[in-house]
């Protein structure tokens, strides 16, 4: 809910304000958890005729989905991604299916890296199709649904295609034999790995060539072209004619959600037409109400990518994610009461109360008509299995980010805690005696306002070094962390792959993203220094007169901790992605033998400068890090009239890097 996407959104299609009495509400939850199948609970959806939002077992939601349930006709505004962050995606696909080549895999394993990017969230097959179909496949008796048969003009557009992916391979083969056939081994790789010197030369040698550069674009064009095909709805695009967005308007729901499956539908049928991929955001508008409601609910309802894509990004949070939780009223976490409380999900729990949103919590576990066991022989047997993991979760962050936070969670969730089963249908009170009855306390829940803030008068008092301390504490572990990711260290976890670091670069190179995959560099250092203020901000070292009681001292820890989270991430992300540019460029651009490694190195000395744990840092006017970090703290503080003071007794430690 930020960024240029959304204020496109927003300029072409308003969003409510709390004044008109809408709810805002942002729904996570780690994949295949059924929160979009919630969704479609929510806002009345057929999950047979209509199918919207989409669903599958495939990490489906991959952009934001705004959905704002208000009477009145149906709009839907779809931005795009950038015509960078396609040939980005598009390169690295091709990159893969080059290197696929080079390791000799079978033909179909090549193909599916071309077609579908690593990460699983572009899959250029379903904008331009995936070739050739084999009409005498033998029956498939793995699945619940037979395969429908596919149409003339599909398959007319699937030879089209196969012919372009066949001319396509054919090019990528020949570039792989001729870098293979040039390639000499240095010395040192000799004595070392040459195969793994080899590797690293093609990786190189294939982001510069010629050769690649024309097969991006030439599939770049194919991409294009499906813009063409659109025949309902305003396309807007930009000064290089690349598509900004697409609106439409329409009074009859069934037309509406036809035209706006274009954009979010992963049906095969419809495959090299989808331009689902390439969609960074949606806003719907219109009269939707669950089935089982009386009436419109008036919610903002803001449903995102599944967490944890990727098995090692479920410990840690995007950084568009945490900073929709400013903007939101509700961030209802959906789990599945099957495996409840794995890590994406506790990790949601621990960055909520880190940064000052705990109150913001609902949690709802679906699918709990499917718990079961010998030792669950009644409904409160089952729910409180459930409630155990919950529980023991919020114990966890007490543990690690101290008292106060788990008693802002454990108070939050006494009465924002549910359980749903059997919602991948159309419900019918009089079937579903328990389910229904609980969606309507959520759907209360979530329409109620909050509480008003009492802060009273009294506020704490922060001694400086302890704010240094913290600091410093967050600095060093997220460089120890980050050695680790880039295989300078030895660590628990595992470094990096060579491509995931230098697409990570290529974004921060170009100021496409922030991230990539599991690399947040921005938002894991911001997570640490979360982590470590919030524990300092729990436990202020005085008050200016009596310490108020407890519900309000909470309420004043999380608006500190909301408003130094904000100014931290800011300082984060200008010293990380604008001020780096051109130190990421470089590190973007290193080739030849040990690039591998030599742009490791590079990353770590570009986060190392841009955020040392103590002194040091880039040249120029820049403040000592720690000693800006505190100054973030400190303009907090004077925001809501707390004090940070001076404690020369205390001496101040000296960390050195890790």
């Amino acid at each position: 809910m930020t960024g240029s996407s959304y204020n496109l959104r927003e300029t072409v299609l308003p969003g409510p304000s709390q004044s008109t009495g809408y709810r805002t509400v942002l729904i996570l939850g780690p994949t295949g958890s059924g929160k979009t199948t919630l969704v479609r609970q929510l806002i009345g959806t057929d999950p047979l005729t209509e199918q919207f939002p989409s669903t599958s077992t495939s990490k489906t939601t991959i952009c934001e989905t705004e959905l704002l349930l208000a009477p009145g006709d149906f709009y839907a505004v779809v931005t795009f991604m950038s015509r960078a962050e396609a040939i980005s995606a598009i390169a690295e696909s091709v990159t893969a299916a080059a290197m696929a080549i080079h390791d000799e895999r079978p033909e179909a394993e090549t193909r599916r890296r071309l077609l579908e990017h690593v990460d699983q969230r572009f899959r250029l097959y379903y904008v331009i199709g995936r070739g050739k179909i084999d009409p005498d496949e033998a029956p498939d008796d793995t699945r619940r649904r037979p395969r429908p048969p596919s149409s003339a003009t599909q398959i007319e557009a699937e030879g089209a295609t196969e012919e372009l992916l066949v001319e396509v391979l054919d090019e990528l083969r020949r570039m792989v034999e001729d870098e293979q056939a040039a390639f000499t081994p240095p010395d040192e790789a000799i004595e070392g790995d040459p195969a793994l010197a080899l590797r690293e030369h093609l990786a190189d040698r294939f982001v510069r060539s010629p050769v690649l550069e024309k097969v991006v674009y030439r599939l770049l064009t194919e991409v294009e072209k499906r813009f063409d095909m659109l025949e309902k709805g305003e396309l807007v695009r930009g000064r290089d004619g690349w598509p900004l967005y697409w609106a439409i308007c329409e009074q009859d729901r069934t037309a509406f959600l036809t035209e706006v499956s274009q954009f979010t539908s992963n049906a095969a049928s419809r495959f090299g037409t989808l331009l689902t991929p390439l969609v960074d955001g949606l806003r719907v508008r219109g009269p939707f109400s669950p089935t089982w409601a009386p009436e419109i609910p008036y919610l903002m309802l803001v449903d995102g990518e599944g967490l944890g894509h990727t098995p090692d990004t479920a410990t840690s949070l995007p950084s568009n994610v945490i900073r929709m939780f400013d903007q939101t009223d509700t961030v209802l976490l959906v789990d599945d009461a099957q495996r409840p409380m794995q890590a994406a999900s506790a990790a949601v729990l621990r960055e909520l109360a880190a940064t000052g949103h705990a109150r913001k919590l609902a949690v709802c576990f679906t699918h709990f008509d499917m718990v079961d066991g010998p030792n669950l022989d009644t409904f409160t047997a089952r729910r409180d299995h459930v409630l155990g993991s919950l529980e023991q979760i919020v114990r966890r962050v007490g543990s690690e980010l101290g008292h106060a936070s788990e008693e802002a969670l454990r108070r939050r969730l006494e009465g924002h805690c549910f359980l749903v089963g059997g919602i991948d249908a159309a419900l019918d009170p009089q079937l579903a005696p328990r389910t229904v009855p609980e969606l309507v306390r959520m759907l209360d829940g979530l329409r109620a306002e909050g509480e008003p803030l009492g802060l009273g008068s009294v506020r704490p008092t922060y001694r400086r070094d302890a704010v240094l301390r913290a600091a410093r504490d967050g600095v060093n572990q997220f460089h120890q962390a980050w050695a680790g990711r880039l295989g300078l260290e030895v660590t628990a976890g595992r470094a990096a792959h060579w491509s995931r670091l230098s697409a990570l670069c290529v974004r921060y190179a170009g100021r496409i993203s922030d991230e990539y995959e599991s690399l947040r560099p921005v938002g894991d250092l911001v997570g640490h220094l979360a982590d470590k203020l919030r524990t300092v901000i729990s436990e202020p070292d005085t008050w200016d007169g009596q310490p108020p009681e407890p519900a309000e001292q909470q309420q004043i820890f999380d608006l500190l901790a909301r408003s130094t989270t904000r100014r931290v991430r800011m300082l984060v992300t200008r010293r990380f992605f604008e001020e780096a540019t051109e130190d990421w460029i470089a590190a973007r651009d290193i080739d030849g033998s040990g690039s591998t490694r030599r742009r490791a190195e590079m990353v770590a000395e570009i986060l190392w400068r841009q955020a040392p744990p103590e002194g040091g840092g880039p040249v120029g006017n820049h403040p000592d890090f720690v000693a800006a970090l505190a100054a973030e703290f400190a303009a907090s503080a004077e925001l809501f009239g707390a004090h940070l003071t001076d404690d020369p007794s205390t001496p101040r430690p000296t960390i050195g890097r890790p």
